[in-house]
């Protein structure tokens, strides 16, 4: 490997030289070192997206600058790659033709965040996969990338949005790989965290079992390349799982995977106003800190105490993060939700949003067979409004039989209903003929439901003795029991129980 990139330094330098224009005083290509991964900018920017695809790795000795040095390498690489050529001109085989024409034309290729993405989640992927292998890269089913404009409720509602989709994981942070011991070492190295920085460390944060069923990622992407790894990211997802789809043993493993992306959105003035607010109570809390000695003092973001700062965060937000949501739009479900409501009326669209899609978690030929059943929003949808005309129809068509039904609920169920009134449950057995009409069965369920309860019915048969046979002599076969079924309504009601304030 090592005669190779010398090789390809070489082919750069050589490449770079026929290409440079006297006409231009600045060097024609600038290289950017992102440790441990680079970028290439300018006219020629694209030779890493170009130079990547083939690989399937690419070592610390590859990544060339076009000034002919090698960087995001250790020491002992750069000292060996910096030895005089002649030391290996006699030992090592000068690349051929078809390389040098490749490397070559990846030097005039056009740059794009794509193929910046491309490169950079190739490496990142090859990275992850030489620590545990292809068959260990198992990610979660579920992957919610959470994003918001400052002081749109990210906190709350992520909790929220985790419960109601059943993730027992806590959310993944970005900011906080960020301050990993990984990231800390290219800092103090002098280096600069980039894009392929933080994916892998995502990468390897989400192959760790707890999130297994499913996983919030709170803070990706913000920027463009990374918005480019999601889409790279689901179709090597769906790319494992046909690789693995013959595997009796590992196939259940590899599930088709489901992406998400919501966007908690509120307008500048808003995100301005709750941003001021938060350092606001931070504040009061600081000073009951203060006064009664408990807890710890708190410091306030900078942007939380300038109206400035916090309009330049916003506006980085809307810039940058949402310009980089966008981009995967039209890849994924897409939830844009607006959070400037109460978090009540927040969760509220949040639930609508996510209510269960069974077309994006089952598999195909299960959804199939299942479809024709109704989902429990099509069940339930004007089921109020439903009732209400039919209540008033039962009055118009029926009076005398609704006066019936409103008379045995005030004599069979109120009486029991209020004693188990703390309870917030009973169970009411009736025998009453009148129930034999289903329209009267209808009415009582309905006007129940009406006042606020909740009832279920089952409806039991027994089999009362009415008459036995007289016995016969001499005939043991036994005697004939005559029954009547004697039909039980069974209801079971539940309502809201008060609560009850204890002084222990």
């Amino acid at each position: 490997m090592l005669s190779r990139s010398r090789a390809l330094a070489r082919t750069a330098r050589s490449a770079a030289g026929r290409l440079a224009m006297p006409a231009l005083a600045a060097p024609l290509v600038e290289a950017v070192a992102v440790a441990p991964a680079w970028t290439l900018t300018g006219p020629l920017g694209g030779l890493g997206a170009a130079y990547a695809a083939p690989m399937a790795t690419v070592s610390a000795m590859d990544r060339l600058t076009m000034t002919g040095k090698l960087v995001g390498l250790t020491d002992g690489e750069r000292k060996l790659a910096d030895e005089p050529e002649a030391q290996e001109a006699d030992s090592e085989p000068e690349l051929d033709a078809k390389d040098v024409a490749f490397h070559e034309e990846t030097l005039t290729h056009k740059d794009s965040s794509f193929h910046d993405a491309q490169m950079i989640f190739d490496l990142a992927w090859a990275a992850v996969e030489r620590i545990y292998g292809r068959d260990g890269c198992v990610f979660p089913k579920e992957l919610l990338f959470l994003g918001g404009a400052p002081g749109s409720g990210k906190g709350t509602m992520s909790g929220y949005i985790r419960k109601m989709r059943d993730i027992s994981a806590p959310a993944v942070e970005v900011s906080s790989l960020l301050q990993g011991e990984r990231m800390q070492k290219i800092k103090d190295e002098g280096g600069l965290v980039g894009d392929q920085d933080v994916l892998q460390a995502l990468l390897e944060e989400l192959l760790k079992p707890q999130y297994s069923a499913g996983v919030v990622i709170d803070g990706f992407p913000r920027t463009r390349v990374q918005a480019q790894c999601i889409k790279l990211l689901f179709d090597k997802m769906r790319w494992l799982r046909q690789v693995y789809a013959d595997d009796v043993v590992l196939r259940h493993r590899f599930r088709r995977p489901i992406f998400r992306i919501v966007v908690l959105y509120v307008d500048e003035e808003s995100s301005v106003m709750r941003q001021l607010q938060r350092a606001k109570r931070l504040e009061a809390e600081n000073n009951k800190v203060i006064d009664t000695g408990l807890g710890k003092i708190k410091k306030a973001r900078a942007t939380d105490v300038s109206e400035d700062l916090a309009r330049q965060r916003y506006r980085v937000f809307k810039e940058e993060v949402y310009d980089a949501l966008k981009l995967v739009k039209d890849n994924f479900f897409f939830h844009f939700l607006d959070a400037s409501g109460s978090p009540e009326e927040v969760k509220d669209l949040i639930f609508h949003e996510f209510t269960y899609q069974s077309s994006l978690e089952l598999g195909d030929e299960t959804f199939e067979r299942i479809r024709l059943v109704p989902e429990a929003k099509q069940v339930v949808a004007q089921a109020r409004q439903n009732m209400v005309q039919r209540l008033s129809a039962y009055v118009t068509d029926h009076p005398e039989l609704f006066d019936q039904v409103v008379e045995m609920i005030l004599m069979e169920f109120v009486h029991i209903l209020r004693r188990q009134a703390l309870a917030g449950r009973a169970i009411i057995r009736s025998n009453n003929p009148i129930l034999s009409s289903k329209i009267a069965l209808n009415m009582l369920l309905d006007i129940l439901s009406e006042r606020g309860f909740y009832v279920t019915l089952e409806v039991q048969q027994e089999n009362v003795p009415t008459r036995v046979e007289p016995a016969v002599p001499g005939d043991f076969s036994g005697q004939a029991i005559h029954c009547e079924v004697n039909r039980v309504w069974k209801f079971e009601v539940s309502f809201k129980r008060p609560n009850i304030r204890r002084g222990d």
